[in-house]
């Protein structure tokens, strides 16, 4: 709180028509005196109100006596005045002056109360509480000072020194977070079928980190982020002390929530404790002793500045106040315990659904070797012991005729995922392709690569897509032909089984197409599973990055360079051409921003999805390769970059 000097109403009855002028009449300054605002109450109810300028004052119910010195409760109207900056100080005649110099960081204020039209005074063993903004960088600490105005506009200012509380708010009014996690969430929208980030989900989010295992993010990450959260603050300390028991105690003010970041910003745990562990005490006897424990840290000056503050505790603040330490200790563990637990069902979930996805890949690897066997056996190639009797059927792969196959889905992209297949109908044999995209198939699937027919022989292909529940079919019969131009029509969602019975009629189970598209569509809906994990991986670690910065500190030795030696050569260089991926000298010029740069590093993949055109001219000038990401946290990829940016312009 800055400096308040307090005018109006007093406990004195014989001075408090005097005392509760604001100016006389005649006061030479009244026309550029500050304006007033008037709240209004009953004498029955207790009330908080704040002004334009961001004073606060709370009425407790009786905290007005009429002129008989009886409690008033009728109508009252409190008026309340505010002067902050130098023309406001200057043009009121408020410049404050007192026998040992001027005083700074003024905050002047100015509050009556009438009752009827007739004046009140306050009542002594139920006063006001008034607050005032403060300056971030106020060094120092508050004194009172009541004044008085003569009819020239002459103030005169007394030393007072009231007795000081914090006021207690709602838990949920308050920002406990480290800065800049609220925002991170908040772009980081949508999450896990949340299109809006709430306190809730915000809440949710910064708790899970603690204990949090970072798995599968490569050697960027932090060990104390891969080995779980041990560093810094606790996001579970945090929960601890926003429970309800913490409600109107020193924890659940603002003097504490401006603390409460730079507690954050010490990377110390124990300072949190010293706030926790001790509610008994004054503020400014904490913010001493957190001064103490910081005694070597560059934010020391920090804890001793609030400590000069002087602030005391919430006044009346509960009697149990000092049995919550125990209290805190406790719920913490229960907390740490329980997001622990959470964390580890999560964990067991998680690897659960890869064994399944592990065990379906293993089964459909089994059947495209079975099919392969069953076409080449087919075709004679198979080798036995039987000597001669098998020479009579057996075809040498010389006498094939080998062309390569394109398939083109004029619609493909207009399709979630896209599936083409080769029927063989003289063996019965079934031939899938996999696409370069959706629209382009030259090739088999790696276990499957070989497309076997004879000479002149005629064949059919046959393509199925998927968008949302709707599917679409197209099928053309060939032969030597090497371009296959197909277009996909909806329609087929009830009919497939049917209509693609009057084409694989006789195949058995090793090719069947219905069966093979059962199992595509488990792998897409793995591969969907497995992008949600990825990016919610590089979500989760961009709110490590905010609310964990102190996990990061074992990336202080790291330099550009080292960090491009390790990530970056296997695949790029700086100034000497092509690799696998293009020459980064420039990139800095060619890329839209560095902050473009860094989301494409994180996620390549969604930034080519959200329809980036510059992400989709990137991923078609390097033949739609996707760059993998690499879990490398922000601050490495901006020293990656300043570290490319050294070598000058691209000299192309």
């Amino acid at each position: 709180m800055g400096l308040m000097c307090f005018m109006g109403c007093s406990t004195d009855p014989a001075s408090e028509l005097q005392q509760s002028m604001k100016l006389y009449p005649d006061d030479p300054f009244s026309n550029a005196m500050v304006q007033s605002e008037t709240f209004h109450l009953s004498g029955k109810e207790s009330k908080v109100f704040e002004s334009s300028k961001g004073v606060t004052v709370s009425v407790p119910e009786g905290a007005f006596l009429d002129e008989n010195g009886e409690v008033f409760r009728g109508d009252i109207n409190v008026e309340v005045a505010s002067a902050y900056t130098a023309d406001e100080l200057i043009s009121s005649h408020l410049m404050p002056e007192v026998n040992n110099g001027t005083l700074r960081n003024n905050h002047m204020v100015f509050v009556n109360a009438t009752g009827e039209g007739r004046p009140l005074r306050v009542n002594p063993e139920n006063p006001m509480y008034v607050e005032v903004p403060s300056d971030k960088d106020q060094q120092g600490e508050m004194t009172i000072f009541k004044g008085q105005r003569d009819r020239q506009g002459n103030m005169t200012w007394e030393r007072r020194n009231p007795r000081t509380f914090l006021i207690p708010v709602d838990m949920e009014e308050l920002d406990f977070y480290p800065d800049g996690f609220e925002r991170t969430v908040i772009e980081g929208m949508p999450f896990r079928g949340h299109d809006m980030a709430d306190r809730a989900l915000i809440d949710s989010l910064y708790y899970a980190l603690s204990g949090l295992v970072f798995e599968g993010m490569g050697d960027g990450i932090s060990q104390h982020l891969k080995n779980g959260v041990r560093c810094g603050i606790d996001p579970a300390s945090v929960q601890t002390i926003r429970g309800r028991k913490f409600q109107n105690t020193l924890i659940s003010t603002h003097a504490f929530e401006q603390r409460m970041h730079d507690i954050h910003l010490t990377c110390n745990q124990k300072v949190l404790e010293v706030y926790a562990n001790n509610l008994n005490k004054d503020l400014c006897q904490l913010d001493s002793m957190a001064a103490v424990v910081l005694k070597d840290h560059p934010l020391h000056h920090r804890f001793v500045e609030y400590a000069a503050q002087k602030l005391t505790n919430v006044k009346d603040a509960p009697v149990s106040a000092r049995m919550l330490s125990d209290y805190y200790s406790r719920k913490l563990k229960q907390n740490r315990e329980k997001l622990e637990a959470e964390s580890a069902k999560y964990r067991k979930e998680l690897e659960w659904k890869s064994k399944v996805a592990k065990k379906q890949r293993e089964k459909f690897r089994a059947l495209l070797d079975e099919r392969q066997e069953y076409r080449t056996r087919k075709f004679g190639f198979e080798v036995t012991e039987t000597g001669w009797y098998n020479a009579a059927v057996e075809l040498s792969v010389d006498d094939l005729k080998k062309f390569r196959l394109h398939v083109h889905i004029e619609n493909g992209e207009d399709f979630d995922r896209v599936h083409v297949y080769v029927l063989n109908s003289i063996i019965k044999s079934l031939f899938a392709m996999e696409g370069e995209s959706k629209s382009d198939y030259r090739r088999g699937f790696g276990e499957d690569s070989q497309l076997l027919l004879w000479d002149m022989q005629w064949a059919t292909v046959i393509a199925v897509g998927y968008k949302g529940d709707s599917i679409a079919f197209a099928a053309d019969n060939f032969s030597e032909k090497e371009e296959i131009e197909l277009s996909l029509t909806l329609g087929w969602t009830d009919n497939l089984r049917k209509d693609l019975r009057a084409y694989t009629w006789g195949l058995d189970r090793v090719n069947n197409i219905q069966l093979d598209l059962e199992y595509q569509a488990r792998f897409a809906r793995e591969q969907e599973r497995q992008k949600r994990l990825a990016d919610e991986r590089l979500f989760k670690l961009a709110l490590a990055e905010k609310a964990l910065a102190c996990c990061f500190d074992d990336e202080a030795y790291e330099t550009g360079e080292s960090l491009f030696s390790t990530h970056c050569t296997s695949c790029h260089s700086i100034g000497r051409g092509r690799v696998i991926g293009p020459d980064l000298k420039g990139i800095m010029d060619r890329a839209p921003s560095l902050n473009w740069l860094i989301k494409w590093n994180r996620n390549s993949q969604l930034l080519i999805a959200s329809g980036d055109a510059y992400a989709n001219k990137v991923f078609e000038e390097n033949n739609k390769v996707i760059e993998p990401p690499r879990g490398l946290s922000e601050k490495q990829l901006k020293k990656i970059y300043t570290f490319i940016e050294s070598f000058g312009p691209s000299t192309e």
